[in-house]
């Protein structure tokens, strides 16, 4: 049997409750450390998808509508609803994604009597927020249950009813409390970042304007955001190149002067990092 640290170094993991032909949930982990391809246009027919970004950071599209998606984030997508990441590459992170069918949920699969499960369910669908933030116990409790199935306890399967119960209320009370940050320090450093994005821009500039140490601010800058400051300049930088690679005949080298990257190398080498292509290639696709 797979030990706990071999299970959780896995790119990525697959349950189905209670079978894989006919389960009542599907609870995925997805652990990147790179950019991989965008993910497709797809539905849910009948089923709510949860997804919890504990590390990085995701933009999803739903009705034409495009959401960033950060570290501590839940993201909900209702049942039969399309939704992608609308060409964006999944980026590198750690997530999780509940897949879990309403109509047996309504039907007490998780314990409950029909009662309590119809009430669920109408919690779930009365989600007003796309995008909120989440608790720290959620990440916990999607563990157990990944645990759970992989072991041979014999009392596996309430174990997983029960984890997925707490998470499931845990999620609609995350949804209903008010989670806003006082982060208005943060904001003046992502403004910076955007009205500075030619400039060389480092970390011990941006602690100061945040008010804070470097050591201090790389902590709060990747709860808050979902990834390091530098990276996430850099990422920036590069939605800049794309908007220009779009509309201009800049070269390549020009382009990567002007951002200020120290060599047109460098800025091809994160630019595909990022984006799973070259600058020539985006170029050639998007005009």
């Amino acid at each position: 049997m797979m030990n706990n640290r071999e299970l959780f170094n896995k790119e990525r993991i697959e349950i189905y409750f209670p079978t894989l032909y006919d389960y009542s949930f599907k609870l995925g982990r997805v652990n990147y450390s790179k950019a991989h391809p965008p993910l497709e246009l797809h539905v849910h027919e009948g089923m709510m998808e949860i997804v919890l970004i504990v590390k990085g950071k995701q933009i999803y599209t739903v009705a034409g509508n495009d959401y960033l998606v950060r570290s501590g984030d839940v993201f909900v997508t209702f049942p039969d609803e399309p939704h992608s990441t609308a060409g964006y590459p999944e980026d590198k992170s750690l997530l999780y994604f509940l897949i879990i069918d309403l109509e047996k949920l309504k039907t007490g699969f998780l314990g409950c009597d029909d009662k309590e499960g119809r009430l669920i369910v109408q919690s779930l669908n009365r989600i007003k927020r796309r995008v909120f933030k989440g608790s720290e116990g959620l990440k916990p409790m999607l563990d157990k249950v990944i645990t759970a199935f992989y072991s041979d306890c014999p009392f596996k399967n309430t174990l997983i009813r029960n984890q997925i119960s707490d998470f499931i209320i845990n999620i609609i009370e995350c949804e209903r409390a008010d989670n806003t940050l006082d982060n208005s320090y943060m904001q003046k450093v992502l403004d910076y970042i955007e009205q500075n994005i030619c400039e060389d821009i480092n970390v011990p500039m941006l602690a100061e304007i945040a008010g804070l140490s470097e050591a201090r601010f790389k902590i709060n800058f990747r709860k808050q955001i979902g990834i390091p400051p530098r990276e996430y300049v850099l990422r920036r930088k590069i939605e800049a190149a794309k908007n220009v690679l779009k509309n201009s005949d800049i070269t390549v080298t020009e382009l990567a002067h002007r951002l200020s990257f120290s060599s047109s190398q460098y800025f091809s080498t994160v630019f595909k990092r990022f984006t799973l292509m070259s600058p020539r290639e985006f170029r050639k696709i998007h005009r």
